[in-house]
């Protein structure tokens, strides 16, 4: 797997998050301090078009944030262009 996606597995594996929650979080999700991870939002397509939702089901949550992944998340870099995501 790319270094890029890896992170993507760690948060799936490690949070339970859904795909597109795991596409939407963003560094102001994560708390260190208490280790925990806000689920405020997900990345969907609507008509071929990526937007911001709210988690499934309207459920905002906050999920433990095991040490792994928080070492994980701090070294995580952006490889690559933003994309585009509109908001809702």
């Amino acid at each position: 797997m790319r270094e890029r996606y890896r992170v993507a597995v760690e948060l799936g594996a490690g949070c339970g998050l859904r795909q597109g929650e795991i596409f939407a979080v963003s560094t102001d999700d994560v708390d260190t301090t208490r280790r925990l991870l806000h689920v405020v939002r997900q990345i969907k397509i609507v008509r071929g078009t990526l937007v911001f939702a709210p988690p499934k089901g309207g459920k905002l949550r906050e999920v433990p944030l095991p040490d792994a992944v928080a070492t994980r998340l701090s070294r995580a870099r952006p490889a690559g262009d933003p994309v585009p995501v509109t908001l809702p």
